[in-house]
């Protein structure tokens, strides 16, 4: 029996020791194993994260991009508005001329405007009002041009219509600031925005 409980304790010993060998073989492998997937895990992270970065930097590129457009855009339309406002004062301007300055100034139109020596203008009310005798006389006078007042006023501003028989001109001063909008804006806003 001694001989049977000494094979049994050195199987029992062989076998203990070939499960120790296999267990640290297992865990060298579960070693290898988690070191390959943490370098492969790493692999990853640092692919995600340049990605991310990626991403994040075209976020802030656009972002920024888009600040711009609209930056632009807002200086764009403050400087479209002090144009406007250049614009309406002009107007403004020139519908509070004194009657004097006013006579003069359409006096002055009526010898540009006109191709004969007669011609009819229509006023606005407060102008055909304060300026209608007197700017007939003057026209007469300064230029040698015959000018009828018609009685109907016009919804203007300022300045006036001209008519010499089917032919209108339209000298008021809406029309003529809008026609000098056209030709100075560019140089207008040149020297506001210098």
């Amino acid at each position: 029996m001694d001989n049977i409980s000494k094979i049994l304790d050195a199987i029992s010993a062989e076998g203990k020791k070939e499960a120790d060998k296999i267990l640290e073989a297992g865990a060298k492998s579960a070693e290898d194993v988690l070191k390959l997937y943490r370098e492969e895990a790493a692999i990853e992270e640092e692919s995600i994260l340049k990605k991310a970065r990626k991403e994040a930097d075209e976020i802030i590129q656009r972002g920024t991009s888009q600040a711009g457009i609209e930056s632009r855009s807002i200086r764009l339309k403050a400087k479209r508005q002090a144009l406007e406002e250049t614009f309406s004062l002009a107007l403004e301007k020139l519908a509070g001329l004194s009657e004097p300055e006013k006579q003069e100034l359409y006096a002055r139109i009526i010898k540009k405007y006109t191709g004969g020596t007669e011609v009819t203008v229509q006023l606005n009310q407060a102008d055909s009002k304060a300026l209608g005798k007197n700017l007939a006389q003057k026209a007469q006078k300064d230029y040698g041009i015959k000018v009828t007042v018609e009685k109907q006023a016009g919804d203007f501003a300022g300045g006036l219509i001209l008519r010499e028989g089917e032919i209108e001109t339209s000298c008021t001063f809406e029309v003529m600031i809008n026609d000098m909008k056209k030709e100075k804006e560019s140089e207008i806003a040149a020297a506001l925005f210098a």
